[in-house]
């Protein structure tokens, strides 16, 4: 990976999530989510959740929902949003999903798969809910 490219846990509506690398930049983030970006940071992880600051309101298919410790729903995300690692706390140093330092590939690559099970139960979740 190139200092100016990110590598993003991309999480489409009803599909499951996938790593993808994208450049560094504003234009690239907001084509991922088709808009303009806003961010919330539902993990106690430095894990930041890109998503479209405007979904809600102008009918992005709901996606995931983001639950409070005790599991409770407290907001729903609408359209593509993307995960991403932080550094030194802003989202404007995004770098990865998973710790930069992590010793091997297969540290790395279990990194990737505890995110992508907590996005699935969350996917399940959301068909759950949206059924009661």
């Amino acid at each position: 990976m190139s200092d100016n490219h990110l590598t993003i846990l991309v999480v489409e509506p009803g599909k499951p999530p996938y790593p993808r690398q994208i450049p560094d930049t504003l234009q690239a983030m907001q084509e991922i989510v088709g808009g303009d970006i806003d961010a919330t940071y539902p993990y106690e992880d430095p894990v930041a959740l890109i998503f479209n600051s405007s979904g809600k309101f102008t009918g992005l298919q709901p996606n995931r929902l983001l639950r409070l410790e005790n599991g409770d729903p407290y907001d729903v995300v609408c359209g593509t949003f993307f995960l991403a690692g932080l550094g030194g706390g802003s989202v404007q140093i995004l770098v990865l999903v998973v710790p930069a330092a992590a010793e091997d590939e297969n540290e790395r690559d279990d990194d990737y798969d505890k995110y992508q099970q907590r996005e699935y139960r969350a996917r399940r979740a959301l068909v759950a809910f949206a059924r009661h």
